[in-house]
């Protein structure tokens, strides 16, 4: 059986149907389930080290290529297309080719999995080869791109919300929770003008009827600690919602705080300590966790944790038992608009050959009453993989289905260079979208490039005694007025 262990706040086809003409897909209330590393945070912000193995691993998913046999050995052969975390669009494929992305050719090549995660954080098998000069050139904007701004490090505010290094710790994922109060953002938490999403609606008298959603926080493991402090915990409280955040605070601050202090905004806060058993964090027994039970060998061929009994008789706490169960969870936790996080069962997953009939269990509601999206950077592009999505009635939802409608893979290198990204993901589930034409991993790509020319020339002329210290015009202007120009072409490709 599967052992999820939560810990609740006090508050708060293959393509996406469309919507209905009475606009109902985009006003009922919204479910939303995140992942924890690598869809909503990057691994630990104190150790780059850590941050850019987790970034590595992302770019490895973007870079497709064809495989062919010469010489009875197998070779592959990037495709030149721009970086996407979805398989590259027939017309520049081959007839009768499948593609694999660097990191799927790096299973099917390297067997032992130690060796296979070095090849792919690495990028050895494409050494010398063009994409492994494109590999590094998206790994340096990203990692730019992850960068505190000065003034924000060790700030006695950004120690406060546990950002201890110099990297953020969720980039992106506060902009989704805004975007889905009707807020739309620029880079570093400016408000812009741009969007007001139909995720809210305007009422009568000007104001913001803002559509009711609830989170759930969804991991394997103990990162849901890292959730707690940025999101929540901090240490002064929770740093976000009580607008005590150094960089995403002043994204609510029209709305206000989020711990219950103002009447009709709800608490999203989670003040109840560490992350279904209600109330309750833990791995099972202490001399028999249930992690190592996955791990024995020769693999076991039942459960026998009895984790059920050990639950109740002997941990003594508060379960959520069955598919209705967790579905009455679900829809009480939806109606709250609360925030919580949930410890799902990776022995069960294991035990299942990691296929999504044993992952995250995700229950529909009814579909007039409510919608429901899961994050999560293992969701295949024809795979649920990590994810068991039910339908209302306890039935297994297919692929083509839940995929890109309920289901929704994220790549944390897009997520990282696209302000907008998780909004373009809900939106498209919700039967929306939002086209920005060419890729916006290029135009980040050109912004850096040139940066770095800009930078190259401004040295030159330093060296030369040809530029000024403090210039005021000439060379500077044209380098500045060069910028300006490169930013209005990513201007014009995220409005198009």
């Amino acid at each position: 059986a599967m052992f999820c262990t939560s810990g609740t706040g006090k508050s708060s086809s293959s393509k996406p149907s469309r919507r209905s003409q009475d606009g109902s897909s985009t006003t009922v209330p919204l479910l939303l389930h995140f992942d924890v590393n690598k869809t909503v945070i990057q691994s630990d912000s104190v150790q780059m080290k850590g941050v850019e193995e987790g970034i590595r691993e992302g770019i490895a998913d973007l870079f497709w290529g064809n495989v062919s046999k010469v010489g009875g050995s197998e070779t592959w052969e990037w495709i030149k297309a721009e970086p996407t975390c979805t398989p590259p669009k027939d017309d520049i494929l081959a007839v009768g080719t499948t593609p694999l992305n660097y990191t799927q050719w790096c299973k099917r090549t390297v067997k032992d999995k130690k060796e296979m995660k070095a090849a792919v954080r690495s990028f050895s098998l494409v050494a010398g080869q063009p994409v492994e000069k494109e590999m590094h050139k998206l790994l340096q904007v990203t990692m730019k791109k992850m960068q505190l701004r000065p003034e924000v490090r060790k700030s006695k505010e950004a120690e406060n919300a546990g950002l201890h290094g110099p990297t953020f710790n969720m980039p992106r994922f506060q902009r989704c929770f805004t975007w889905c109060l009707g807020i739309s953002l620029a880079a570093d938490g400016v408000r812009v003008r741009v969007l007001r999403l139909e995720l809210s609606n305007c009422n009568a008298r000007g104001g913001t009827s803002l559509r009711p959603f609830a989170i759930l926080f969804r991991s394997f493991g103990a990162d849901h600690e890292k959730i707690q402090q940025e999101w929540t915990l901090g240490s002064f409280g929770n740093a976000f919602c009580e607008l005590r955040h150094p960089i995403f605070s002043p994204l609510i601050e029209d709305i206000g705080p989020m711990d219950g202090s103002v009447p009709g905004v709800p608490d999203r806060s989670d003040g109840h300590g560490p992350l279904l058993l209600l109330d309750t964090f833990t791995n099972g027994p202490d001399e028999s966790p249930w992690d190592e039970w996955a791990r024995t060998k020769p693999k076991p061929t039942s459960d026998t944790r009895n984790g059920k009994s050990w639950s109740k008789q002997a941990l003594k706490a508060k379960v959520v038992e069955g598919m209705s169960g967790f579905r009455k969870f679900s829809n009480d936790h939806l109606a709250k608009q609360a925030t919580a996080a949930i410890k799902d069962d990776w022995a069960w997953w294991q035990f299942q050959n990691e296929k999504a009939a044993g992952g995250k269990l995700m229950t529909l509601l009814k579909k007039k009453d409510s919608a429901q999206v899961f994050f999560d950077d293992n969701i295949e592009p024809f795979d649920a993989r990590i994810v068991d999505c039910r339908d209302e009635y306890g039935n297994p939802v297919p692929d083509g289905q839940a995929l890109d409608r309920h289901l929704v893979k994220v790549n944390p290198v897009e997520a990282m260079l696209d302000d907008q990204y998780f909004l373009r993901k809900l939106l498209y589930t919700q039967g929306e979208l939002m086209d920005v034409g060419s890729s916006l991993i290029g135009v980040q790509k050109q912004l850096a490039e040139k940066e770095e020319e800009n930078s190259q020339l401004e040295k030159q002329l330093t060296n030369m005694g040809r530029l000024p210290q403090n210039p005021g015009g000439g060379r500077k202007a044209v380098m500045c007025q060069a910028r300006r120009a490169i930013s209005v072409l990513a201007t014009a490709e995220v409005s198009s």
